[in-house]
Order: C-alpha cells, then sequence, then structure tokens
C-alpha cells in the first residue's frame, strides 16, 4: 500500500478540484453564451425544471399538487435548497441548481483520487481522466442534473467499503439511491463484496439493506404527502413511458434502425461507452476475488440500463449507467497503468478532454435548442428564479 497522507496529496487534490471545476463550469458559461441565455437560467434547462419545483417546496418537499414529479428522487433538490439558503441574495433558485450539480461533481473527482490511494494506485493520471475522459459524464455535470450528487455518494460509499466501514457505506449508498433510485442495485456488489473480503461476514453484509430501507420509507412518506401516489414507477411513466425488456434489446434496435439525432455523436459514445463497460467486466474479474466489486459494480448498472426499452432506454444508456463509469475505469486502470507511461496517458487525456468538451458542447446546446423550441414555459419559468413557491405543472 502506498504511504502517501492526505496531506501530502493536497497540491493533488488542489489541482484535481481547479481543473474540475474550471471544466464543468466553463462548458455551461460556453453553452449558455453560445444559445443566448444567463447562466442562472441554464439551471431551469435539461432536468432543472422539474427539480426546481421540488427544490422550492422544501422543508416538506412535495405536496397534493405536486403527483407528477413524485417520481423524481429528492437528494438533489435538497441540496439546491440547501445551498439557496446558504447563499441568501447570491443566487436564484436557477444558480442553485446548477452549484447543486457542480460541487458534487466536483467532489466526485476528489473522491476519486482517493479510491484510487486506497487501491493503492498513483492516483493523479486516472483521476484526470475520471472526469475528462467520458464525455456524457462532462455533458452532464455541467448543467442541471441529479447524477453528480448519486455519483459522489456512490463513490464516498466505495471509499468506505475499501476501507473496511461497512455501516459509513451503506449509508452513503442510502444518499446515493435518493439521488438517484438505479444506486439502489448497488447494494448486491457491495454486500457481494463484503463476503468475498471476509468470508462469512455477513454481519458487515447485511448493513447494505439500509438503501433498501431508505426508499421504502420514502414510498410512505409520498403515499402520505401525495394522496394520489401509487409508485415511483407510475409516475416516472408521466416523462419516460419505459418498462423492463430483453438485456440489450433497446441498442440492438437502434443499431440496425439507427433512430439517432445527427446533431452529435450520441450514437458513437453510447456504444463505445458499452463496449468500455463490457471489456471492464471481463477484466475486472481477473483480479483476486476481495476486488471483484468493482465489475459486478459496473455489471449491476450495465444489466439494469441496458434492459430498459424504447428510443430513450437506448439514447439515455450511457447518461442513466454514469454510475458504472468509476468502477470501469478502475478495472481497467489497475490492467492498464504498468503498460501506459506518464507521458502518453496525459497525451491520451488531453485528447480526450477535447472531444468530451466538444461533444458537451454541442449536445447541451442542442438540448437547449430544442426545449426552447417544444418546451417554451421554460422562459417563463426563467422569470420567476427569485419566488420561493412551487409552481407545479400537471403533465398527464
Amino acid at each position: 500500500m502506498t504511504t502517501a497522507t492526505l496531506r501530502d496529496d493536497l497540491p493533488q487534490l488542489a489541482l484535481v478540484a481547479a481543473l474540475a471545476s474550471a471544466l464543468h463550469v466553463g462548458v455551461a458559461v460556453a453553452v449558455a453564451a453560445r444559445t443566448g441565455i444567463p447562466l442562472q437560467v441554464l439551471g431551469v434547462f435539461f432536468d432543472g425544471h422539474f427539480y426546481l419545483e421540488i427544490a422550492r417546496s422544501f422543508p416538506l418537499p412535495y405536496g397534493p399538487e405536486a403527483l407528477d414529479y413524485a417520481g423524481l428522487a429528492p437528494a438533489y433538490p435538497a441540496l439546491a435548497w440547501l445551498l439557496h439558503g446558504a447563499l441568501g441574495p447570491l443566487v436564484n433558485w436557477g444558480g442553485a441548481m446548477l452549484l447543486a450539480t457542480w460541487l458534487p461533481a466536483v467532489a466526485s473527482a476528489l473522491l476519486f483520487h482517493r479510491v484510487c490511494r486506497a487501491l493503492a494506485l498513483e492516483p493523479l493520471l486516472p483521476t484526470l481522466l475520471f472526469v475528462v475522459a467520458n464525455p456524457r459524464w462532462i455533458a452532464v455535470a455541467a448543467p442541471a442534473h441529479p447524477e453528480p450528487l448519486a455519483m459522489a455518494a456512490a463513490l464516498a460509499s466505495l471509499l468506505a467499503f475499501l476501507k473496511e466501514r461497512p455501516a459509513a457505506s451503506a449509508l452513503w449508498l442510502c444518499l446515493a439511491a435518493l439521488a438517484r433510485f438505479p444506486a439502489l442495485w448497488l447494494a448486491g456488489p457491495l454486500a457481494l463484496g463484503i463476503v468475498l473480503r471476509r468470508p462469512g461476514s455477513w454481519r458487515g453484509a447485511l448493513w447494505f439493506a439500509a438503501p433498501a430501507v431508505a426508499l421504502a420509507l420514502w414510498h410512505v412518506y409520498l403515499e402520505l404527502r401525495v394522496p394520489a401516489y401509487t409508485s415511483v414507477f407510475a409516475e416516472h411513466q408521466v416523462f419516460w413511458d419505459t418498462h423492463p425488456t430483453w438485456p440489450f434489446a433497446a441498442l440492438i434496435q437502434n443499431a440496425f434502425e439507427w433512430i439517432w439525432p445527427p446533431e452529435y455523436p450520441l450514437a458513437a459514445v453510447t456504444y463505445a461507452t458499452l463496449v468500455f463497460y463490457l471489456f471492464a467486466c471481463a477484466v475486472g474479474f481477473r483480479a483476486e476475488r476481495a476486488l471483484w466489486v468493482l465489475p459486478l459494480w459496473v455489471l449491476a448498472q450495465v444489466l439494469f440500463h441496458v434492459s430498459l426499452a424504447g428510443v430513450r432506454g437506448a439514447w439515455d444508456f450511457s447518461r442513466l449507467a454514469l454510475l458504472a463509469w468509476p468502477a470501469a475505469l478502475l478495472a481497467v486502470w489497475r490492467l492498464a497503468a504498468p503498460r501506459v507511461s506518464p507521458l502518453a496517458g496525459y497525451a491520451i487525456a488531453l485528447v480526450l478532454l477535447g472531444f468530451g468538451v466538444a461533444y458537451a458542447c454541442r449536445s447541451m446546446e442542442s438540448g437547449v435548442v430544442w426545449q426552447k423550441e417544444m418546451q417554451a414555459f421554460l422562459l417563463d419559468t426563467a422569470t420567476h428564479l427569485d419566488e420561493d413557491t412551487p409552481r407545479w405543472k400537471t403533465w398527464r
């Protein structure tokens, strides 16, 4: 194991934080400027406008009129509410939504660095790759999305797992699941990982029932708070009417019919991401059994998200399965690190950064333009970002 301490790593951590901040904020600023909207207004685009109304409903979130929002997880709007309350007049609700994305995205990079240390890997180069090498991560971590908070909590859970703190790991996973419900599927790999690291340690594995309990309690809360509520799955169908199907069916269908947006290379990124994840699973099981948690982590996310039906199931795979990214990168990097010189690694990171920024900007610009045309109410929402009362809409 490396003997570097946290204090020894402070210069690297500062560099990582500066790079991640510049990347995520810079992409957002560039897209806002190129699409002609104020930066804080960008916080209502993409998923921001859904979570914004939930954030304004805290401290007792949702409400009888919020049925169409009840399929969305509460942790991300809760963070936005806390930031808005702490920063007062410095940011409006749009700015709070963006900060609730950027801060966890930067925290994710720092936590990935610490995970590398826990795995006895020299952390700087793989951490830079974590930040820049996945173009969909760049595109998600710049505008308003809940994935960065789920990523930060999931990485905190993995770090606690590696330090043999199952209770802390399970509690962090509760937060991840309340930010993105499919993070629940990581409980299985972590529980099994406990047993693989220490055979017979079932008591530690039982902690990973906590995320399921947390989501069950959340379900009970919504039943009490929203009278017409039935289930997360039913309410989420207001925005995306999907269902389980055969694994890979949507991706195979879209490969044959080529139902992809022509404005940016979403298809290339999607299938490249899938191939990388599957490769990571294959090589990950070559490690000692104590580290099988990494390929199992990837499989848990990939198998769930490749089994969602419809065009959106294919289009959104590389976004929805983002929690697989750090474990996949770690599984591959453990194999590749001895074979890649630092100079070559940094050159690869630079090339991938250029592609990722170009992809993120183009995809975000396309999304903003589409929403301006198809969701004109967003321009009205943008004029009410200083109001604290939720403005619920009916979508069904």
